[in-house]
């Protein structure tokens, strides 16, 4: 399911492996929560994906704290040393950082600046998934796929099932080349949706 629509040019901000805290997402994860501040707005929500060695953490930004699920037969330790990339978005912008080296990081910020019009594409990417195991606190649900077993630990409280689906939705920043010819300049997560696959293929979606 993917369409246009216009969207703000987003500002980058580069962040280089020096200007990146050696221990971001230690026990202290003030600087970490400090780069995302501005992502935030009244009522909606920022989320945490993490891939790490040992597996997937999502998680969510609240009242100035990171909020990962404490089911721990499902979801891997936090650890710095441990992530393979970090992302942390809203509907605003995102955060994103990646490893380039054995504790070596490097990153990068998009924020959406509402004064200039620019061209999107936004998708959204079904998730593994199509049924609850367990509704956990904190408004997390573990979720498994019947067919392959990939299972994860989501930051919403969710019913799935085959024709109910978690998606992730990705937006990509378009800009013309000197042909006119549409180009990917850059793309970010943006937000969590709940997908009825059933009435998407009735409806012709």
């Amino acid at each position: 399911m993917i369409e246009f629509k216009p969207s703000p040019l987003p500002t980058m901000t580069p962040l280089e492996p020096h200007a990146i805290r050696a221990d971001f997402a230690g026990k202290d994860l003030a600087w970490l929560l400090e780069q995302v501040a501005d992502l935030a707005e009244p009522g909606k929500k920022t989320f945490a994906l993490i891939h790490l060695d040992d597996g997937v953490l999502w998680g969510r930004v609240e009242k100035g704290k990171l909020v990962v699920s404490a089911y721990q037969d499902w979801t891997p330790q936090l650890r710095t040393l441990t992530i393979q990339q970090c992302r942390l978005f809203s509907l605003k912008g995102e955060l994103f950082i990646w490893r380039i080296a054995e504790g070596q990081w490097r990153g990068r910020k998009l924020l959406d600046n509402p004064g200039e019009a620019y061209q999107t594409i936004e998708e959204s990417q079904l998730l593994s998934g199509n049924r609850v195991v367990a509704q956990l606190p904190d408004s997390f649900t573990a979720i498994r796929e019947a067919s392959t077993g990939l299972r994860q630990v989501v930051p919403r409280t969710v019913q799935v099932d085959d024709d109910h689906r978690l998606a992730l939705v990705v937006r990509h920043y378009l800009r013309e080349d000197g042909d006119g010819q549409a180009n990917i300049k850059c793309s970010r997560l943006v937000k969590l949706v709940e997908r009825d696959l059933a009435k998407e293929i009735h409806h012709g979606k």
